[in-house]
């Protein structure tokens, strides 16, 4: 499945005059106040994300419903609002 997501891409120039942090090296952790049900701790134990995660969530979240609800239909063969592992396996292997 293909994403059809417009995705600005980011610049030093645009970072600059945002209030963005940049660091070097390896963090095992932050100091903020991030809720313990946070996407962060779903995702990782110390509340940080990996790249790819970040580009996962990005799709996810600027996906219109819409694309999902349609995904979603092409999987359920039967029509019955479930998606079983059969369904899945069929659809996945075409």
């Amino acid at each position: 499945m293909r994403s059809f997501v417009h995705v600005t891409p980011f610049t030093l120039e645009f970072l600059s005059q945002t209030n963005a942090v940049f660091f070097k090296g390896e963090v095992d952790h932050l100091d903020l106040k991030i809720p313990k049900d946070s996407v962060f701790y779903r995702m990782c134990d110390n509340a940080l994300i990996t790249f790819t995660d970040f580009v996962f969530l990005l799709v996810v979240l600027s996906t219109p419903r819409r694309l999902f609800e349609i995904a979603f239909r092409m999987f359920d063969l039967n029509g019955d609002g479930e998606l079983d592992a059969e369904e899945f396996d069929v659809v996945s292997h075409r």
